[in-house]
């Protein structure tokens, strides 16, 4: 099975990488794509919101770019699309089953029991690049375990380098 790298930095440090495209690996022409996510934490699954936005510019060539963006836009419209058809057509069948108190739970069970197949193939077919932020602390996780061990040694100078 194929999982992502993950290399964890101080959300401070300023992340430097590989002077390749983070997809295919060749010549990135010197453009950069923008990656964005809401950091995480406890708050997230108990009151469904996130936190502070974080950013980075990740090298990729034009045609990767593209690609790496219609996976993150597919994969959010996937699960829109999903919780909103459970939502509208399972739901109604449901809600009468369930005390009120835990209805907002037991929908949010329900829609990733959904979205399983989903979370599967995101673990075993990981994107080439994929960030996930916390309140001190930032996740980037590669496809490319020599890409992200590349990326790690750059960042040497950060004050902690975790790989998992």
């Amino acid at each position: 099975m194929a999982f992502s790298t993950d290399i964890n930095l101080p959300r401070r440090h300023h992340a430097r990488y590989p002077a390749r495209c983070v997809r295919c690996g060749g010549d990135h022409q010197g453009r950069k794509m923008r990656l964005w996510t809401h950091t995480i934490g406890w708050w997230t699954a108990v009151f469904w919101i996130f936190g502070w936005g974080f950013t980075t510019r990740a090298p990729a060539c034009k045609k990767c770019a593209r690609l790496i963006r219609a996976q993150r836009v597919g994969g959010l419209l996937l699960t829109l699309l999903v919780a909103g058809m459970f939502m509208t057509f399972v739901w109604p069948h449901v809600d009468d089953f369930v005390a009120h108190a835990l209805r907002k739970w037991v929908a949010l069970g329900l829609i990733l029991i959904c979205l399983t197949p989903y979370i599967f193939w995101e673990i075993v077919f990981p994107p080439a690049i994929d960030i996930t932020a916390y309140k001190n602390s930032v996740d980037y996780e590669f496809r490319d375990p020599e890409y992200a061990f590349e990326f790690a040694d750059l960042n040497a100078d950060a004050d902690w380098v975790r790989i998992s």
